[in-house]
């Protein structure tokens, strides 16, 4: 049985040999996925799973991504097309969280937010309009609108839905959370409260 150390070693070979015959190295990989589909997905599901929070893994991953797009733009688009056609809420949803990035940037608002950011304020403020309760076409608002030097940080923001949206307008400052979830907000972001948004005592 070998050692760890002798498996160490035995993939540091493997590894120069790759990096010195990388088209053959690849035509390789590519007939093993080929005849082993499955097995392929598992072991990738398992790197991806032990890997995921890796920052080097991140940036090898968007880097292969943007090369493949490069590469293969034809089937980028008909892929992106697809899924599009086939999640029209989702792709709602990131058509107006890019128009809101967008519309951050031109006017230099501070702050950014992520997926999490999202999930913890949905868990939160839940998911419905905090101000009729609808859960039709529901978008973050910015509590202090970012025309009047609001930020884009997530605990300037709340769910609203989109009439409740467009009457409060572009330059008020409603905030329909209530004490207790911006207490909330304050701790789930570790932000003390003239830093959380600026909202009148």
């Amino acid at each position: 049985m070998k050692t760890e150390n002798q498996k160490e070693h035995l993939r540091q070979k493997q590894r120069e040999w790759r990096a010195t015959h990388p088209g053959y190295a690849a035509r390789i990989c590519a007939n093993w996925r080929a005849n082993n589909l499955e097995k392929s997905r598992a072991a990738h599901k398992r790197y991806y799973d032990e890997h995921k929070n890796d920052e080097h893994y991140k940036e090898r991953r968007n880097s292969a991504t943007r090369r493949y797009r490069q590469r293969h733009p034809d089937r980028q688009r008909a892929a992106s097309d697809a899924w599009a056609k086939n999640n029209p809420e989702a792709r709602r949803k990131i058509s107006v969280e890019a128009w809101r990035r967008r519309k951050a940037r031109k006017l230099n608002a501070p702050g950014t937010i992520t997926a999490k950011d999202r999930w913890i304020l949905e868990s939160i403020l839940g998911a419905s309009c905090l101000k009729c309760g609808g859960d039709v076409e529901v978008v973050l608002d910015h509590v202090i609108p970012l025309a009047t030097g609001g930020s884009n940080h997530p605990t300037n923001q709340q769910p609203l839905c989109k009439r409740c949206n467009s009457t409060k307008g572009a330059r008020s400052r409603a905030d329909y959370r209530t004490k207790k979830q911006i207490r909330q907000l304050m701790h789930a972001f570790q932000l003390r409260l003239p830093v959380l948004t600026g909202v009148a005592a």
